[in-house]
């Protein structure tokens, strides 16, 4: 299960599926986490929790590029085995092209990554059909130009966490944006 709040949004996914989407709220300031839990009525088989991670949110866009010349996001989401952008990206796709639209001098190499399940050689062109999906969504909806963007698919190549489980699987499916 992953939460994400803000200021003014929440959201909440399990197994990467949306269940639930607030995407205004007012007067809301999420300032602690706090679980419960139904009692568990079996003695000697108590309720256990495990592989917990509370994560305040990171730096924006526009900071991660300074800083590293590439943004890494989970944020953007496509139908299985397929190069179709999940709805539940717009909002981050909307940073991007914002970002782009605040300093056109902007040009970003659109880099797709998937998990190592499946063949090497589908994975490196989902990763290609994927980056380009990402490109023609900012350009047609941003009208960014042509020039400031560019492709690269690597597939399994690059994996940022293991493919051992289903979490390192999922936090190597990423778009990178970096910086040209």
């Amino acid at each position: 299960m992953r939460i994400m709040a803000t200021k003014t949004t929440m959201k909440c996914f399990i197994d990467h599926e949306r269940v639930a989407n607030i995407p205004e709220i007012e007067y809301f300031e999420p300032r602690n986490l706090q679980i419960y839990c139904d009692t568990w009525e079996e003695q000697g088989n108590p309720q256990l929790l495990g592989s917990l991670c509370v994560a305040e949110g990171g730096k924006s866009m526009r900071e991660q590029l300074d800083e590293t010349g590439k943004i890494i996001t989970h944020g953007i989401l496509f139908d299985h085995d397929s190069d179709v952008i999940k709805a539940e990206s717009y909002r981050t796709l909307t940073e991007i092209g914002k970002l782009m639209a605040d300093d056109q001098s902007l040009r970003l190499s659109i880099e797709g990554h998937t998990d190592s399940d499946g063949e090497t050689a589908y994975n490196q062109d989902l990763s290609d059909r994927r980056s380009s999906s990402v490109k023609a969504y900012l350009i047609d909806r941003f009208q960014i130009d042509d020039s400031r963007l560019q492709t690269k698919g690597f597939g399994e190549d690059k994996p940022i966490d293991a493919n051992t489980t289903s979490e390192g699987k999922a936090n190597n499916r990423r778009v990178e944006l970096v910086k040209l």
